[in-house]
């Protein structure tokens, strides 16, 4: 698997080529709104899903309490094999928990 990081960019800078890379991995295939199967029977909606590839804002993916069982839940039952996530923050002492997610 293949990790892209880009840094410094501004926020339409980032979301030009998160869009790009989506459109990329999704084989051009037009994003909508999907519900997304996590551990134990639970779900989570993601605003911008196709073809494998979802896009998630980091407050959505990694602001919620979900455990490594939601996420390998993620790529197993929802056949994801493709997660941009878009406004990372630096990390601080205090967001300790966010960024082990």
């Amino acid at each position: 698997s293949d990790f892209i990081v880009f840094d410094g960019l501004s926020s339409a800078g980032a979301d030009s080529v998160l869009g790009a890379a989506f459109e990329q991995a999704s084989s051009g295939r037009e994003p909508s709104q999907r519900t997304i199967p996590v551990a134990w029977g639970r779900t989570m909606s993601c605003e911008r899903a196709a073809d494998g590839v979802v896009w998630f804002s980091f407050d959505e993916l990694c602001g919620q309490p979900l455990s490594a069982d939601d996420y390998a839940a993620m790529v197993a039952k929802a056949e994801l094999h493709t997660f941009i996530l878009a406004g990372v923050p630096r990390f601080t002492l205090r967001s300790h928990n966010e960024a082990r997610r």
